[in-house]
């Protein structure tokens, strides 16, 4: 594991991986940045992977622009990221409906940079409010990649899945002492007991079902955002 610490006190990005299958050793860390040089074991293939977790402050993302164009070019590159501001309009819904300047700052970055989206599939957007009234939803995270990378690795692609979602309105474990979590759990006990007694036959079956239909939700959701009847299907308001 490595993770940023010394640049950043809440550890915002932490990277942890197979030692028997990856060598990774940092190079150096920014507050929204880790630059590391990769090997992968079997086949001693080399190259860069940059960690990033952007501000959501347009001014202190300047920082985090001058260390991606300065990073090492000449070797494949790949930057598993988010950036906290889209690319383009096109890739929100919901919100504003115009080219901002950090926009225009990503891409002019992205440019310097020689980097370019990875061929991906999924969803395209990976970040919503989550509000059943005035959703918005963004493609916020991305993986970057040069054209070394694609050179060295061709058949690579990307695949984003569903958003996470909320299922209970505030963290039941934010409790602040032990008397209150033993309460929550023997409640929870309860709610599964009668979960087991009433609900359990054919599980794996109505699980398959569930999954396949909270899936199909989602996908209608990415391409749909402000559809206040589908939010609601999966969003509940604090």
């Amino acid at each position: 594991m490595i993770d940023n610490y010394n640049s950043h006190s809440l550890r915002q990005i932490w990277v942890g991986w197979d030692p028997k299958i990856l060598n990774i050793t940092k190079i150096s860390e920014t507050n929204q940045i880790i630059h590391c040089n990769t090997c992968i074991l079997d086949t001693n293939d080399q190259f860069r992977v940059s960690f990033v977790y952007g501000s959501n402050d347009d001014r202190l993302r300047n920082a985090l622009w001058q260390s991606m164009c300065s990073s090492q070019h000449g070797s494949p590159r790949i930057m598993l990221c988010d950036f906290n501001v889209s690319r383009s309009v096109g890739e929100s819904i919901g919100g504003c409906t115009r080219i901002l300047g950090a926009m225009k700052e990503f891409n002019d970055c992205l440019k310097s940079s020689e980097l370019d989206d990875l061929r991906f599939s999924g969803f395209l957007h990976t970040w919503c409010n989550k509000s059943s009234n005035g959703c918005i939803s963004k493609k916020l995270d991305r993986v970057l990649v040069n054209n070394d990378w694609l050179v060295k690795f061709e058949n690579c692609e990307v695949i984003f899945l569903p958003l996470a979602f909320r299922i209970i309105g505030t963290p039941w474990l934010n409790l602040g002492c032990k008397y209150k979590l033993c309460s929550k759990l023997r409640n929870l006990k309860k709610v599964l007991k009668t979960l087991n007694n009433d609900k359990v036959a054919d599980l794996i079956t109505k699980s398959i079902e569930a999954k396949a239909a909270l899936y199909d939700c989602q996908r209608l959701l990415d391409q749909q955002p402000i559809d206040s009847n589908l939010s609601k299907l999966l969003y509940f308001d604090s």
